[in-house]
């Protein structure tokens, strides 16, 4: 088949390269963020990275905090258990857990953000208590993967973007206070504008490529399909 199906978040970071493009063929960009969940990808040398079972990238399920928290995943402390959506949401005093929200977040993600950034904007000090804690672990998560995966860019989407505001401080006071090494010291840090924007230019773009990379293969497809 000439054009497969991605995961959401890969088709979320070519989408973005519009707006952040690669400076170069050796440029990577990481891309950190998910509509609803905490997802990733990578995109090196003028290509999106899969890894060997197509989960490069999965940047939500490092393990951050070992005696944290049991993630919706199986694990026990990963990047979604300290950042994720439903935990955050419920430990600022929502009456459902984080389990009972998972389910529904594919429906609910931008009323819960809204309902964040409502509170926060009030002053609610549960609110923003956990808002400069999460960004504290964004910082951490951001370290960890400028460590592993050296990228030029970090583009921070997604509902971690829509909360850019309240997450950013913390996030960059726990980086400094880490000190640099070389894998971040020359990071450029963006939060994507329009988070909770469709996937689809993405996919329209992964299909673009296909296309470029095997002509041959959709003319073929096409007389096919005639």
């Amino acid at each position: 088949m000439l054009v497969g199906i991605d995961r959401a978040t890969n088709y979320s970071l070519l989408g973005r390269l519009k707006d952040h493009p690669v400076r170069s063929e050796t440029s990577t960009i990481a891309h950190l963020g998910g509509l609803y969940a905490v997802s990733g990808g990578i995109y090196s040398r003028s290509a999106l990275e899969h890894g060997s079972t197509g989960l490069a990238g999965e940047f939500g399920h490092f393990v951050i905090d070992p005696t944290g928290e049991q993630c919706w995943c199986g694990r026990r402390g990963c990047v979604e258990t300290r950042i994720g959506l439903a935990g955050l949401y419920a430990r600022c005093g929502g009456s459902e857990t984080s389990a009972q929200l998972v389910p529904q977040l594919a429906l609910r993600h931008e009323h819960l953000v809204g309902q964040l950034l409502s509170r926060a904007e009030s002053g609610d000090p549960l609110v923003l208590r956990e808002l400069c804690e999460a960004g504290r672990w964004l910082g951490i998560t951001v370290d960890t993967i400028a460590t592993i995966v050296n990228p030029g860019t970090l583009l921070i989407d997604g509902y971690l973007s829509a909360l850019a505001k309240h997450l950013e401080p913390t996030m960059t006071s726990q980086l400094e206070s880490v000190g640099p090494v070389p894998s971040i010291s020359g990071l450029g840090i963006s939060f994507a504008d329009a988070p909770f924007t469709p996937v689809n230019r993405g996919m329209h773009i992964a299909a673009a490529l296909a296309v470029a990379m095997e002509p041959g293969a959709a003319l073929d497809q096409a007389g096919k399909a005639r």
